[in-house]
């Protein structure tokens, strides 16, 4: 697996002053059910499109042993449904 942290790539270009470039995170859980999100680096922000953004906050949500996201998200009201 690929070392976690700055890749030294701007996929998307500059986000705006401060961006560091692409980070590689590894998002897991620990023997208790803690979600990690380990970024390999001091990060102060992330950005990311919100297709991204949806697809992250649904390995946060396994990780985290969700059961019920897919129903949640799949609501024709709920606000992330665009995606």
């Amino acid at each position: 697996m690929s070392e976690l942290g700055a890749t030294g790539k701007y996929p998307k270009g500059m986000l705006g002053p401060g961006d560091e470039g692409e980070l590689r995170i590894g998002i897991t859980a620990d023997s208790k059910g803690t979600v990690i999100i380990n970024f390999g680096k001091e990060c102060s922000w992330i950005g990311m499109p919100p297709a991204q953004a949806v697809e992250f906050a649904k390995l946060i949500l396994r990780r985290a042993g969700a059961k019920r996201w897919r129903s949640l998200y799949e609501n024709e009201a709920h606000p992330l449904r665009r995606f």
